[in-house]
């Protein structure tokens, strides 16, 4: 079997860091995403697994903040050997696509998958000044993927 989860009920808040300059910032941590592969070496078909995820837009009532301003530096919190984390994203403020589609998380080779891994990621959401203020939601969707 090859499953995630999360922690229940677990959500996200994001802390202004001050004196910016040109951009409001506010970062953050996920948390802990749990892979588990009990897959047989027939059933793998020495293929591993990648992790991925991507947001919805950020709203507050009627203002919205588009998920491309979303950036992370993922992380595998249980590092072994077949095990990768996935590149770090920036947020469109910093020239980069930012969480608005998909982005690998973590991936795993045939050699690094079996067991139990644990992977994060560092958030960043880089905003123009003249952001309307509000109590901003999104939704960050994870998927599991196995590979060949």
């Amino acid at each position: 079997m090859l499953s995630l989860s999360v922690d229940p009920g677990a959500a996200v808040a994001l802390t202004e860091v001050p004196d910016q300059g040109d951009r409001l910032l506010f970062t953050g941590a996920l948390p802990a995403v749990t892979v588990t592969d009990e897959r047989s070496d027939e059933t793998a078909a020495g293929g591993g697994w990648s992790l991925s995820a991507q947001t919805t837009d950020f709203t507050a009532g009627t203002d919205v903040i588009t998920a491309a301003h979303l950036g992370w530096s993922p992380a595998v919190l249980t590092p072994r050997t077949g095990l990768t984390a996935g590149p770090a994203v920036a947020g469109t403020l910093d020239g980069g696509p930012g969480l608005a589609s998909s982005a690998v998380m973590a991936s795993a080779t045939g050699a690094g998958r079996t067991g139990t891994t644990e992977v994060g990621a560092d958030l960043e959401l880089a905003v123009p000044v003249d952001t309307p203020a509000g109590s901003y939601a999104a939704t960050l969707t994870v998927s599991l993927f196995p590979t060949d």
